[in-house]
């Protein structure tokens, strides 16, 4: 359960875009399994709270306590002079105690994201991943997304309006992004599944394919995400498609999102409905995400 990091630096771009850069780095790898913000929204709404409350430390260690998880993750950024310091801290959800700390130092604010990659690399070390599955799944975040904070701040925003009020809301969030970096594929990616769902397929067609151009700009995990809306909304190759999503599902087993719609894509590929069982599956696994 990762819960929102703590920024004491005044700069309001670290708000919510650590998390998200965070989430991004943790789930690339295949034997850790966040809970998603989607399983964090329904928890918070059957606590009675607003679904887009900020998963303070103590909010987080409910949630991680009531989707019986075991852990919390509760970070934090601060000012040190010039420099910053960025720490992450791993605590069990059913005693509270401390099972691993990290912490990084960097001079610059440009630097954070890559602390954010360290951060994570030797926290998944200290639980136990393998150094070798770590190398092959651990694309440093500037790499994997955007080396700019701006463009992730804004991506951030555009997937959390797009929770609480829509995809067409959200739209221009997804846009500032790739105006901020153009190379940003996963909100190429965005921009192309939310104008699918808005039924422009024009539109859709272009952004999937800047962001299939891109997708060595991305993580593994991601890599997957965009070859099958590419595959399926642009070329229209619903069995490569198909074979993506199933690959995808075999080298991230805990990533149930996937493994879910495969179940039902293969099912319904048997009942000749290939085009549309496809289609519907790479768009919840999108929405999903």
């Amino acid at each position: 359960m990762l819960a929102e990091f703590a920024n004491s630096t005044g700069d309001k771009v670290f708000d919510d875009t650590l998390r998200q850069g965070m989430a991004i780095q943790l789930e690339q790898s295949p034997y850790l399994s966040l809970v998603s913000d989607q399983r964090i929204r329904h928890t918070l709404g059957l606590m009675g709270m607003s679904i887009d409350a900020k998963l303070t430390p103590e909010l987080a260690r409910q949630v991680c306590a009531r989707t019986g998880s075991a852990a919390v993750l509760e970070g934090s950024i601060a000012s040190l002079g010039s420099q910053y310091v960025l720490s992450l801290s791993a605590k069990s959800c059913s005693t509270g105690e401390t099972l691993d700390d990290e912490m990084v130092q960097v001079a610059r604010k440009e630097d954070v994201l890559n602390a954010l990659s360290q951060v994570a690399s030797r926290f998944r070390s200290r639980v136990g991943e393998s150094l070798e599955t770590i190398d092959q799944h651990s694309t440093p975040l500037a790499e994997a997304t955007t080396s700019s904070l701006e463009a992730l701040e804004a991506y951030t925003a555009g997937w959390k309006v797009h929770f609480t009020s829509g995809a067409t809301a959200s739209m221009p969030f997804f846009r500032r992004a790739v105006e901020i970096d153009p190379t940003f594929a996963m909100a190429h990616a965005a921009l192309g599944r939310i104008y699918a769902d808005l039924d422009e397929p024009d539109l859709s067609a272009e952004s999937l394919s800047k962001a299939w151009q891109l997708r060595e700009r991305t993580s593994d995990r991601e890599k997957f995400f965009i070859t099958a809306n590419y595959e399926a909304l642009v070329t229209g190759n619903m069995e490569e498609a198909r074979q993506t999503c199933e690959t995808w599902a075999r080298i991230y087993p805990r990533e149930t999102t996937v493994n879910f719609h495969i179940k039902n894509l293969v099912g319904k590929l048997q009942a000749n409905d290939r085009t549309h069982a496809v289609t519907i599956a790479v768009r919840r696994g999108l929405l999903e995400l």
